[in-house]
């Protein structure tokens, strides 16, 4: 179960003034999303979330089983956070 938050954008989203900034500040040191708050332990970046949950609950067995497909998924977490 998750809990989502939803911020709204603004067009002074860089100002640290702003709503979004003040709500993903009180989460997420940095400020940046995606962030996912874990019990009050915040993980940003894509690729890092997705290793943390992966990690988190082997069992849900995340990530693809074979090697290249896993090495293409990370690939495209990867290009989320670059691009």
């Amino acid at each position: 179960p998750f809990k989502e938050v939803m911020v709204r954008f603004d067009a002074s989203f860089s100002s640290p003034d702003s709503d979004f900034k003040r709500a993903i500040l009180a989460v997420n040191p940095v400020g940046r999303v995606p962030v996912l708050v874990d019990d009050g332990f915040a993980v940003w970046d894509t690729l890092a979330i997705a290793e943390y949950l992966a990690e988190t609950f082997p069992d849900k067995k995340l990530w693809p089983q074979d090697a290249k497909a896993r090495a293409r998924a990370r690939s495209v977490c990867a290009e989320m956070h670059s691009g």
